[in-house]
């Protein structure tokens, strides 16, 4: 029996496509693939972001780790729950700042306007 297939939104590409990002990042600073799952807790706890936002999340969340292991160990206790914290952290201050960027002016105001 055939099932019907639907197809994918754009933010299931988007948090596939994130969760690629992010396992890429930590095999690159040699954590643990499978730690990119941690992201789909996040995504579920925290405001809905563009998958450019939620990989700067993901970035900034390894270089913490990074970070971390070069003070402590690479195996030191809690480096995983710090990436994650990480991550939660940078998705819940990402919209605040958005909103505070000041738009950008290509052209002077003329004499006239003013």
């Amino acid at each position: 029996m055939l099932g019907i297939v639907f197809p994918a939104t754009s933010m299931d590409i988007g948090s596939a496509e994130t969760e690629r990002f992010f396992e890429q990042q930590l095999v690159k600073h040699r954590f643990p693939g499978d730690w990119a799952q941690d992201i789909a807790f996040a995504y579920r706890d925290c405001v809905v972001l563009t998958p450019a936002q939620w990989r700067y999340c993901a970035w900034a969340a390894v270089r913490r780790g990074a970070s971390l292991a070069q003070q402590q160990g690479p195996h030191a206790d809690g480096t995983r729950e710090a990436i994650y914290q990480e991550v939660r952290r940078r998705a819940s201050v990402v919209p605040v700042v958005l909103r505070a960027a000041v738009p950008f002016r290509y052209l002077p105001r003329s004499q006239k306007v003013r």
